[in-house]
């Protein structure tokens, strides 16, 4: 039996619609949905066969749209992951929802199932910015899933994208006031990405859409962070604020290099210092699990240097770098100019000396990965 507890992903590749802008795996043939869930379980149970029952500090339902699930398909899954798992006490348990999706018999459905907390792809109240990322919600649709979520289950993340191409520090200040009106206690926010193989990808190079200038990033990114301090949100993450206790634990546990177990087309795990991932295509991985076979096509160990990067990499961008625990498992002595760059970066307000823990101040998240560049050369010698 894994001597600590591990967290559970479930990677639902189902959307009404593919959004331009999104690199993560996802298809629009709903009719599959019953065929993928009966893979899912098999699974399951191919997976847990290699090891003992474990038990789970957090479950989540990313995707996707795994609110697409009807409430009978998600009994399934609970049944089969409670068969197999147990929880810890007081275990979180996620399932992402877009708007147009939400159900509030299904957001009951969810509750009696153990779902605790719900995440909700908004991305934006403001009409022209939605229109323009080919989101299928309204404003006021938006609205009301937030609401009926919170009335539900209470602690409730809200996704939104800022640089959107149009948007000025106006409509972000509004999208965020709103979000925070309907009650939320956990905020995700990210600069849009142009990422390679999106639709939104292609536009940038034919020129029909240009990125936002750094200069008006930083301001978006600043502007946010000042509304989500003065609302009582803590900035735990690069992209993530949440009030105070309830930092997403399922997340904090990638950051902190934890063990997970996962599953579904494209989804990625981490068991035993070996990292994997799952075929990222559906017709290919219900055949293999047809099969009797893993639906696996990487599987990397990790080892001592890439631990020793993992562990600077995601500790620093999230909510501190314990350097003494970090230096005696290594077995890492820092010499003078790691200390001497520390000074630097506190003297600059990029980072806070949180004993025993380094953590970047706001000032800091925004070069999060400059500052992780430069730690890692000083640390991995």
């Amino acid at each position: 039996m894994l001597s600590k507890s591990i967290g559970l992903y479930i990677h639902f590749p189902f959307c009404t619609k593919k959004c331009y802008y999104c690199d993560f795996y996802s298809i629009t043939e709903l009719n599959l949905i019953e065929k993928f869930t009966n893979s899912l379980l098999k699974e399951m149970d191919l997976r847990f066969a290699n090891f003992k029952r474990p038990s789970l500090s957090s479950i989540f339902f990313g995707g996707g749209t795994p609110s697409l699930l009807n409430p009978k398909q998600m009994e399934k899954i609970f049944e089969k992951i409670y068969y197999y798992c147990d929880l810890d006490d007081n275990a979180e348990i996620s399932v992402e929802c877009n708007p147009n999706s939400a159900d509030i018999e299904n957001f009951k459905s969810y509750k009696s199932l153990g779902v605790n907390r719900l995440s909700i792809g908004v991305q934006s109240f403001n009409p022209e910015e939605l229109k323009f990322l080919q989101r299928i919600h309204s404003p006021k649709e938006a609205i009301y899933a937030l609401e009926q979520a919170v009335a539900t289950f209470g602690n409730v993340n809200a996704d939104f994208i800022y640089s959107v191409p149009g948007q000025t520090l106006s409509s972000l200040i509004s999208t965020i006031n709103t979000a925070l009106s309907t009650g939320i206690t956990h905020l995700s926010a990210y600069s849009l990405i142009f990422e390679e193989g999106t639709g939104l990808y292609n536009a940038m190079k034919m020129g029909r859409v240009r990125p936002a200038e750094d200069e008006d990033d930083a301001n978006y990114y600043n502007i946010l962070v000042e509304l989500m301090h003065n609302a009582g949100f803590n900035h735990y993450e690069v992209s993530n604020y949440a009030k105070p206790g309830l930092e997403c634990r399922h997340n904090l546990n990638y950051w902190h290099c934890g063990e997970y177990v996962a599953f579904g087309p494209s989804a990625h795990g981490y068991l035993n210092s070996f990292r994997y991932s799952n075929v990222r295509d559906l017709a290919k991985y219900t055949k293999i699990i047809d099969s009797g076979n893993m639906p696996q096509d990487y599987q990397e160990h990790i080892d001592l240097e890439k631990q020793i990067e993992e562990r600077i990499f995601l500790e620093l961008r999230a909510d501190g770098f314990d350097l003494d625990n970090f230096c005696s498992e290594f077995e890492i002595q820092p010499k003078n100019e790691f200390f001497d760059y520390v000074k630097t970066l506190a003297n600059g307000e990029f980072l806070l000396i949180d004993k025993p823990k380094l953590r970047l101040s706001d000032k800091g998240y925004y070069l999060c990965d400059e500052i992780t560049i430069n730690f890692l050369k000083l640390l991995n010698k």
